[in-house]
């Protein structure tokens, strides 16, 4: 049965939106979403080439609540293969497995005794002070919890590659249960012998079965998607989203889950101080290159793989086809190497393609370059958000505008968050239900 009409626009078609509007029509809640985009799914997408499918850029399902999987499985009917973790740091011509801290028996002898003596120093001069929680950065945190020698040889490294800054500027409001933190019993036996024990969020992982990541955004997709149209100007006084090409839709309620500056720049007559706000929020971006390859023998058994030293310009390899047969034809492979974008700065997608191939085949993972038939890099542009000290006050200051404006912004860039798939899910989910409990005069319940 149909709940009183409201005009209610979904500014995306990514993950987020879709769901949000799935779950709004479940409730009887219509709604219209603008997509800038020719194709629906955002991030969740993939883009042909012959007979590969590439993922615009990979994605797994990590799941913490049963019911998303049934809701995934059951609902949209997408059955899931499920996966144990193979993952690999390459570190001193090793593949380490991961996570690194909880794996030092795979390290060369002198690193190891680094790590361990530093760990070890650090637990002892930090005894008095295990209750505080509180770092002024990622890099303390690092220094403070596993020690220098952990720090200097992966933790660092790689995510200063992967952020794209110094890890003395990264808060540690990104973390929570991304990054693996055995305790100081597992850490110190994997630094004897290989515990096979399963660390980390994602651990284990979920993938449609022979399917890509697309096929989530195809089955949450209704046909209320105006795709195509980029958003040009926001009214909140006559409450109106203008597009390019002199589309108008006015609106009861906002949904936006477009990059939160953004947003804000779409704004008309937005306060200076919210647009400050908007100029303090940083993010990185990050080219994706994916490859098509004339073998099916491309390191067989391996998820993805970490690089954390320099010599790489990438940060992480995996590929594709070992978690879906149906990416690539039988008998090849699929491979997707990320870069941060500021290695393009100073070289060609040219130069940065033949290096990545020379070292790849240098160290075993490639036979040889002829065997790569497809090659297509993607950039992303808001790949990361920046968690620096600005970070808190500049988010907050800014949603509550929004919401005081009857705008909700959610999502991995409408939240301006690190997000993954069950997450955009379920704060779909929630959304809903506050917009369906407003519209229907019901206690709100949630936070948003």
């Amino acid at each position: 049965m149909k709940v009183k009409e409201k005009r209610i626009i979904i500014l995306g078609a990514g993950l987020t939106g879709l769901s949000t509007s799935y779950f709004l029509k479940k409730k009887g809640i219509g709604s219209i979403i603008i997509e800038k985009e020719s194709y629906i799914g955002g991030l969740c997408s993939s883009i042909k080439m012959g007979s590969f499918t590439f993922e615009r850029v990979q994605h797994f399902i990590h799941l913490r609540y049963e019911k998303t999987r049934i809701f995934i499985e059951n609902e949209l009917k997408i059955p899931l293969s499920r996966y144990d973790r193979k993952a690999f740091i390459f570190f001193k011509k090793t593949l380490i497995p991961y996570p690194f801290q909880a794996n030092l028996f795979a390290l060369p002898l002198l690193e190891r005794l680094n790590c361990i003596v530093t760990f070890i120093r650090t637990k002892f001069l930090n005894n008095e002070n295990k209750k505080n929680t509180h770092y002024g950065s990622y890099y303390e945190w690092c220094q403070k919890n596993l020690g220098k020698g952990i720090s200097k040889y992966f933790m660092i490294p790689y995510n200063e590659k992967m952020w794209g800054v110094s890890s003395k500027n990264l808060t540690t409001d990104w973390m929570g249960r991304l990054v693996p933190y055995p305790n100081t019993q597992e850490i110190l036996l994997g630094a004897c012998k290989n515990q096979r024990g399963k660390f980390g969020y994602n651990s284990v992982f979920y993938c449609p079965k022979n399917a890509s990541i697309e096929v989530l955004s195809k089955n949450l997709a209704l046909d209320n998607i105006k795709s195509g149209q980029a958003v040009t100007n926001i009214n909140i006084e006559t409450k109106i989203v203008r597009t390019n090409g002199g589309g108008m839709y006015p609106y009861d309620v906002l949904i936006s889950t477009i990059p939160l500056p953004v947003c804000v720049s779409l704004i008309e007559h937005c306060p200076k101080s919210i647009q400050k706000s908007a100029s303090l929020l940083k993010h990185t971006g990050i080219y994706v290159l994916n490859i098509g390859l004339k073998t099916n023998e491309f390191v067989k058994g391996l998820n993805w793989c970490y690089f954390p030293e320099k010599e790489f310009d990438f940060y992480r390899l995996g590929i594709a086809s070992n978690t879906s047969n149906k990416l690539s034809p039988n008998g090849f492979s699929t491979c997707y190497i990320e870069f941060n974008e500021k290695v393009f700065r100073k070289n060609t997608k040219d130069e940065i393609y033949e290096k990545t191939i020379h070292q790849l085949i240098q160290l075993g993972f490639l036979n040889k370059k002829e065997d790569v038939i497809f090659k297509k890099f993607v950039y992303i542009q808001y790949a990361y958000v920046i968690f620096d000290k600005k970070y808190q006050l500049a988010t907050a200051s800014i949603q509550s505008y929004l919401q005081k404006n009857g705008i909700y912004s959610i999502g991995r860039f409408g939240g301006w968050e690190y997000s993954y798939i069950e997450k955009n899910i379920t704060d779909a989910r929630e959304l809903s239900e506050i917009i369906s409990n407003k519209i229907l005069g019901k206690p709100i319940f949630g936070k948003h």
